[in-house]
């Protein structure tokens, strides 16, 4: 047994926290997705346009073109499942349309830049990303990409500024 632990202590060492392998992708900023966001004209509901997965998430918004200048929105809709109660006293999950006509703050946070900031290390939680389309005055819609940060997760201010919509419940 002795003959076994010196074999294996001299075959190296373990790494120490600070030279502890990174994640490659992690460490690197996500790259800049170019073009405009596809302006689509019909719209139906947030079940039908902007579904959810199966696993809770809405389609991956972090691939997709950022939102530029040529694109008027008039409003913004977020998508979202939300507990609902029943007459039973019990709880569904439903699937809600909640629109906001004040988005300056959330314009301003979609238009920033990716941070490019070097980091140490990127934690492994599944970021949260809005299920958020905008819209132009005469109905046409688009789901812009969002600014992400040196891990590739949502800026803490498209976070901020998602959650501070005032929505109104649609549907």
């Amino acid at each position: 047994m002795v003959m076994i632990l010196t074999g294996l202590a001299a075959c190296g060492r373990a790494p120490t926290v600070a030279e502890a392998p990174t994640d490659e992708r992690e460490a690197q900023p996500s790259p800049a997705v170019t073009g405009t966001p596809a302006i689509r004209s019909r719209w139906v509901s947030c079940a039908v346009n902007a579904p959810i997965g199966d696993d809770g998430r809405p389609p991956n918004a972090l691939t997709l073109p950022r939102l530029g200048t040529e694109f008027a929105v008039a409003y913004a809709v977020h998508c979202q499942r939300e507990p609902k109660r029943r007459a039973d006293g019990g709880e569904d999950l439903v699937l809600t349309e909640g629109r906001a006509t004040d988005v300056t703050a959330l314009l301003a946070a979609l238009r920033l830049p990716n941070d490019t900031t070097p980091v140490e290390a990127c934690t492994l939680e599944m970021p949260w990303e809005p299920n958020l389309l905008l819209f132009g005055a005469q109905g046409q819609w688009i789901r812009p990409g969002l600014p992400v940060d040196t891990c590739g997760k949502p800026l803490a201010a498209v976070q901020e500024a998602v959650r501070a919509l005032r929505l109104t419940t649609v549907t």
